[in-house]
């Protein structure tokens, strides 16, 4: 998934495994087309999104670093919102 970011300081996003096993995404963000390196994001290890179990969520707010976002899914089935959260859960109100 890729999304141009315009206006946006902190973007909440919400990770769901919709797969049977595990999946596993990375997150990185680009600027002017050009992806941003390891030095202004991180390395690669602390940007992956690991979910083990079917029905898993990850719920964070990550900071914008540059003019778009890119979400790698690199195994299983991910649904990704961004956005959202779950109005029920009480840890996001």
């Amino acid at each position: 998934i890729s999304i141009k970011l315009t206006g946006f300081h902190n973007i909440p996003t919400r990770l769901v495994n919709v797969g049977e096993g595990k999946a596993v995404a990375v997150v990185s963000f680009s600027s002017a087309g050009e992806p941003l390196g390891e030095d202004e994001l991180g390395e690669e290890k602390w940007r992956t999104i690991t979910l083990k179990a079917p029905g898993e969520v990850d719920i964070r707010t990550m900071s914008q670093k540059g003019d778009e976002l890119i979400i790698s899914v690199r195994a299983g089935t991910m649904l990704i919102k961004l956005g959202q959260y779950e109005s029920f859960d009480p840890w996001c109100q």
